[in-house]
């Protein structure tokens, strides 16, 4: 990358969270365009179809998956 070159990160879904995850903790682009993507991961194993592939341990201690992998607070500052 050159000098002076604006720095623009995409990506979709899983790349999306990604993407929100470096804002989050970087913020050093100068721009940020992630689509169809949260900062609420584990949603993802607790309220959707992949609900029937998560294990029962990570479903009976829904609050510790959801304080690991989340970053909404963190997010929103």
């Amino acid at each position: 990358m050159q000098s002076g070159q604006a720095v623009l990160l995409t990506g979709v879904s899983l790349g999306g969270l990604v993407v929100n995850l470096h804002r989050t903790h970087y913020n050093s682009a100068n721009a940020y365009v992630p689509m169809l993507a949260g900062a609420s991961p584990a949603e993802i194993f607790l309220q959707s179809q992949y609900r029937k592939i998560t294990g029962k341990h990570a479903l009976t201690h829904a609050d510790k998956l959801c304080s690991v992998l989340n970053f909404e607070k963190d997010f929103k500052k």
